[in-house]
């Protein structure tokens, strides 16, 4: 029996449903896509929101650079903007170990400041394998280049190492900022340890300041110092009315979203603002 050929209206049936199918598909793709599109605008307004809560640290770290009298460091700040929390950590910078005091006036290799570096490193749980005195090399080119002292974290973080990443792990305890005398009121305990190399005194030291900062070096003689030791490390570290050099690190987030700067900013009394030396966006320290 020869079967009989679709009708007319049979063929516009299934044209039909085949063009539904098509248009349904098509709804469907561009809905997925207009749905991608919001949480990409969403995603971008928490991050601009985040970030400028981050920014909004940044502006409490600078007012709080002209406050004055000894502070233990580092100081917690936390903010919310609507939405937006920002968490803010503010320290001294030189409570560091000052790399520019690896050489002296002359350009010679301080040996009793390469040596406190090296305990640094150690301390650190880096391998050293001759890491300072390759800074050490580092800053004598740097030197001899007629580039001077160097004035910029961000010329540090150029050093040829083989692995980066010890660079970003000794960060936290350096610093080319200020007159290389160490805060005892901000040092890291671990910068202590390795300056002093005395464990016991570091612990002592950090102890007395959480109770009350220190208001001058001879208060070490209040923790068994001689004079004479205590004189000695007068020409290591100091106690200051005011900090000079913040380094700040601010966190902004908004739900999932989380924006971060650092910035190393100085109170300058000649122009009566604090300015920003150095500025990172999403800082890996």
């Amino acid at each position: 029996m020869i079967g009989r050929r679709p009708t007319e209206k049979g063929l516009v049936l299934i044209a039909v449903v085949f063009a539904l199918t098509a248009m349904t598909g098509l709804v469907l793709v561009l809905h997925a896509k207009m749905l991608s599109s919001m949480r990409t605008v969403d995603a971008l307004a928490m991050s601009a929101k985040a970030f400028s809560c981050a920014q909004a640290g940044l502006e409490v770290a600078k007012a709080l650079s002209w406050q004055d009298g000894p502070r233990s460091w580092p100081l917690q700040v936390s903010l919310v903007l609507g939405e937006a929390r920002c968490s803010l950590e503010i320290s001294d910078e030189q409570g560091r170990f000052n790399l520019n005091t690896i050489l002296g006036p002359d350009g010679a290799v301080d040996q009793q400041r390469l040596g406190q570096l090296k305990r640094l490193i150690g301390l650190a749980g880096i391998d050293d394998k001759g890491l300072a005195d390759r800074i050490a090399a580092w800053l004598a080119r740097q030197r001899q280049a007629g580039k001077g002292k160097v004035s910029s974290m961000d010329e540090v973080l150029t050093m040829d190492v083989e692995d980066r990443q010890v660079l970003y792990r000794l960060l936290p305890y350096l610093t080319v900022h200020g007159d290389g005398l160490i805060d005892l009121n901000a040092a890291p305990a671990l910068v202590l340890q390795a300056c002093l190399d005395d464990q016991d005194l570091a612990a002592r030291i950090i102890a007395k300041r959480a109770s009350r900062p220190f208001g001058d070096v001879a208060e070490l003689r209040n923790l068994g110092l001689d004079e004479m030791a205590t004189s000695r490390l007068e020409g290591l570290f100091a106690v200051r009315s005011q900090a000079g050099w913040l380094r700040v690190r601010a966190a902004g987030q908004v739900g999932q979203v989380r924006r971060w700067i650092c910035a190393i900013i100085h109170a300058n009394p000649s122009t009566g603002a604090a300015d920003v030396i150095s500025y990172w966006q999403q800082c890996v320290w």
